[in-house]
């Protein structure tokens, strides 16, 4: 019987758009689909996750094993024999948890064999000499060179703190349950790939796992508050809609603004209700930089991107007539009004800031209108 995941393996079958599909590749906050008409797709997983009719029709539970000449074939005998004896020695063999850093991967197969992570990052000199950094962790942890493609992305050749690719990618610690469902260790923690921009919200177990989350302890329960989750699923909806060089700018944006708008006065009643369902205590005991408060504001966050993505609104904004711009003002205030009045030295700035933010985003859609035009 088709059922609803919490997370997907690579061969899963798949019900999704009215067709079934196979799981081809896992890759960052992306999902590679094929048909049975060999026809491929890649989709956002948070989306296919939160899409109409979808269902796993069946998983793919085990790995085929790693072919005993398959990585070391045509490898000297001595390099065999060390290979070799390092897979003896290891006595417990980990899978990646998808999009899973290099760096957190090694250091739970260490913390697993009780062996300093040192050795498994330079496990020999045969092993260095002869194998990309794929292939040593297929030797190491006994996995198919595929499998540790899919599940470990090779971004860790940059800095790890710089956002990689077009989801500006970072390492974060991983949704707990996902982790605890996927290898049966309920407090280990998984550092994982996932958008700096996007990946707010496990939409399965409804926990907060971005920003701010400083440990896989602090991530919190959103199950009394699914407009959070909602939120989530309509940030999902824009990317897909409008691309992430348009998003990345109205999350960054709108981010920036609700964090200053607010300390200028600015004051909506659910965001305090929620911050008081999230932690009840005086919100203003609850540090700045408490993810809470970030979670409180998302679903503003999210109203207001979708306010900037329409690229009708940003055109009133950036208009030159005051009608267009009183028209967008109004819109503004009407989707997100405000509950007190602002401060008189913050109403010009308030003004300035919605032309800046929609000029800003305007920029960004600027490259794919000239390729665009190219085609």
């Amino acid at each position: 019987m088709p059922t609803r995941p919490k997370l997907l393996s690579l061969g899963d079958r798949v019900r999704y758009d009215g067709r079934e599909h196979t799981v081809a590749a896992l890759h960052s906050t992306s999902v590679r689909l094929v048909d049975d008409a060999q026809a491929a797709s890649v989709v956002l997983l948070g989306h296919l996750l939160a899409s109409e009719g979808f269902a796993v029709l069946g998983t793919a539970l085990s790995r085929p094993p790693l072919p005993e000449a398959g990585v070391m074939e045509g490898w000297p005998e001595e390099a065999v024999e060390r290979a070799e004896w390092w897979r003896r020695h290891l006595t417990e063999l980990l899978t990646g948890h998808p999009q899973e850093t290099e760096a957190s991967f090694l250091a739970r197969l260490a913390t697993a064999n009780a062996m300093p992570v040192q050795r498994l990052q330079r496990p020999s000199h045969w092993l260095d000499s002869r194998l990309d950094p794929v292939g040593r962790l297929s030797v190491l942890s006994g996995q198919p060179r595929t499998s540790i493609q899919y599940a470990i992305p090779r971004w860790e050749r940059q800095a790890w703190n710089i956002p990689q690719g077009p989801f500006a990618a970072t390492p974060r610690w991983a949704c707990r349950r996902c982790v605890a469902r996927r290898t049966g260790t309920p407090g280990q923690g998984v550092m994982v790939w996932m958008s700096k921009h996007h990946d707010q919200v496990c939409i399965p177990h409804c926990l907060w796992i971005g920003r701010a989350v400083e440990a896989p302890a602090n991530q919190f329960d959103l199950a009394d508050l699914p407009e959070i989750v909602a939120a989530q699923k309509r940030h999902y909806r824009l990317l897909r809609r409008y691309g992430p060089d348009v998003i990345n700018a109205c999350y960054e944006q709108t981010s920036r603004f609700w964090t200053t708008l607010l300390q200028h006065g600015y004051r909506i009643s659910d965001l305090t209700q929620r911050l008081t369902r999230l932690q009840p205590r005086a919100p203003r005991t609850v540090r700045p930089w408490d993810p809470k408060r970030y979670a409180a504001i998302y679903p503003e966050i999210v109203k207001a991107m979708v306010f900037y993505a329409a690229p009708h609104w940003r055109r009133l904004a950036l208009s030159g007539t005051e009608e267009d711009f009183r028209a967008f003002h109004a819109e503004f205030i009407r989707r997100l009004p405000n509950e007190s009045s602002l401060r008189t030295t913050a109403k010009p700035w308030f003004i300035h800031q919605l032309r800046i933010i929609a000029d800003t985003i305007e920029a960004a859609t600027a490259p794919n209108a000239d390729n665009s035009g190219l085609s």
